[in-house]
């Protein structure tokens, strides 16, 4: 049995207990008949009492649930698991900014195409930072074929992704720990004496008309010049699916293989390309300290550079490699150890300093209104939009002091339980209190680990698929503000 399976039957055994130790002392005294049917009334008290914990109320009676299992992780951080008048099966996460608790992004692997369960996540998590790991669910769309996040991703300050994807809404958490949502774009500049050139792409190459900037998270150095065979693309696709039975009707449920070769085969034909094109690596510019400046988004970065070469270059761990790409002949005179100027200006403007970001389609709640946004946003899909399925999203309170992850197990015909629809999943937001919210990867991707254990459902088991992005709920020391 996987750890931390919190369903109603788990929650009758610590009834019972409870029941048990109350009443502990009449048992010691007599076992009589009246005894028990006092212990019966009393174990069917508490159980109601249960039931109704912290139920979420709504105008109108649009979405009720009931609490069946309702646990404080940490002073101000609270996991309720619920059961609506629809019977559907929520896990929600409530998050109070003021007790120094926060949401914050992870990359899986730490790598652009890395995949990873949000169970693997949490363990590497908890080895990299003081602060105390409650819960972590999947986030961000990925594309299976480059295993890559879809739309602008940013992680702890750095960019990962700057591409946009339709008109997809974007979740920005900040340093402070409040959050906010809106349509963003990124735009991208670098400079050298009195030369401006647009930054095209981050981590991957589209075209070779511009600059492309890889960072660490893309690998030890670029391009990786990686081949695969055409059994061996179908064959990877088809291992990042899922088993039947487990609901993840978010995915077309054929695979077009000459499709995916022709995607897999363009990517590379790139990459081919990009390995004769001049390449500079290039460092952050030192103090007179000796120490490295701590660059936020944007800042314009100072950069040294210390390699210029053609063919697989390294990237320097705490720098960049900048592939040049039709910009070579207005760069051509850059030398090792001028000092260049990169930045990264993410649109509209923010007021204040922006740790992560993450894309995701669509919006469901605006001020307080559940209505999803998916025509707006692209996202049109029948099954998507209207199929009974396992879901995750986040909302935001009215006064921005409290932040809710949410997790919706998939349909289980086993206990008669069903997942729910965007239009569904709009209005159980708006009733626990979200006045901003948005949709995130579902499917079999929606997973949700509470101290280690898987919690989430899918087809009523515990299941933990590879995915790219995750929010981590973690307690700051009282000592330690968010780092970037």
């Amino acid at each position: 049995m996987d750890g931390g399976v919190m369903d109603a039957r788990i929650m009758e055994d610590e009834v019972w207990n409870v029941g048990r130790m109350s009443a502990g002392i009449w048992l010691s005294i007599d076992c009589s008949r009246g005894i028990c049917c006092y212990l019966a009334i009393l174990l069917s008290a508490i159980a109601i009492g249960c039931r109704e914990a912290d139920a979420p109320k709504t105008a109108g009676g649009e979405v009720t649930a009931d609490s069946f299992f309702v646990r404080q992780l940490s002073t101000g951080v609270t996991h309720r698991r619920v059961m609506t008048d629809g019977r559907h099966i929520a896990n929600v996460i409530s998050i109070e900014l003021k007790s120094n608790a926060r949401l914050l992004g992870a990359k899986a692997l730490n790598r652009y195409d890395g995949l990873e369960s949000v169970r693997d996540i949490c363990q590497r998590a908890r080895g990299m930072s003081d602060d105390t790991l409650l819960a972590a669910a999947n986030a961000s769309f990925w594309k299976a074929t480059l295993d890559s996040p879809i739309g602008l991703t940013i992680v702890n300050g750095e960019v990962i992704e700057m591409s946009g994807y339709k008109a997809w809404s974007s979740l920005m958490l900040f340093d402070d720990g409040t959050a906010a949502i809106d349509q963003m774009t990124l735009r991208g500049e670098l400079q050298w004496r009195k030369t401006r050139c647009a930054v095209e792409a981050i981590n991957h190459r589209g075209s070779l008309q511009g600059i492309v900037a890889y960072n660490h998270y893309y690998g030890d150095l670029a391009p990786k010049g990686s081949r695969q065979s055409d059994s061996a693309i179908i064959a990877a696709v088809l291992g990042k699916r899922v088993r039947a039975g487990l609901g993840d009707d978010t995915e077309a449920p054929g695979i077009d293989t000459a499709e995916l070769i022709r995607s897999y085969r363009a990517a590379r034909k790139l990459e081919d390309r990009e390995y004769p094109l001049l390449k500079i690596a290039c460092r952050p510019a030192m103090h007179q300290s000796g120490r490295g400046h701590q660059y936020h988004l944007d800042d314009t970065m100072r950069l040294v550079v210390t390699r210029i070469d053609t063919g697989a270059v390294p990237i320097p761990d705490d720098g960049y490699l900048l592939s040049l790409g039709s910009q070579r002949k207005n760069l051509s005179g850059v030398r090792i150890g001028d000092t260049m100027r990169l930045c990264y200006n993410v649109l509209p403007r923010q007021p204040k300093p922006l740790r992560d970001l993450f894309t995701g389609t669509p919006r469901l709640v605006r001020e307080g209104t559940p209505e999803p946004e998916q025509e707006r946003e692209g996202s049109k899909a029948t099954r998507f939009v209207e199929g009974a399925l396992a879901r995750t999203a986040v909302g935001i309170s009215r006064g921005n002091d409290s932040l809710f992850l949410v997790t919706i197990d998939s349909p289980n015909p086993a206990d008669s339980t069903t997942g729910m629809t965007l239009a569904e999943l709009a209005r159980f937001m708006a009733s626990i209190g979200a006045w901003q919210a948005m949709n995130f990867d579902g499917g079999a991707s929606t997973t949700l680990v509470v101290d280690g254990r898987t919690i989430s459902r899918q087809g009523g088991a515990p299941f933990n698929r590879r995915i790219s992005t995750a929010f981590l709920v973690v307690k700051k020391r009282d000592d330690s503000p968010v780092k970037h």
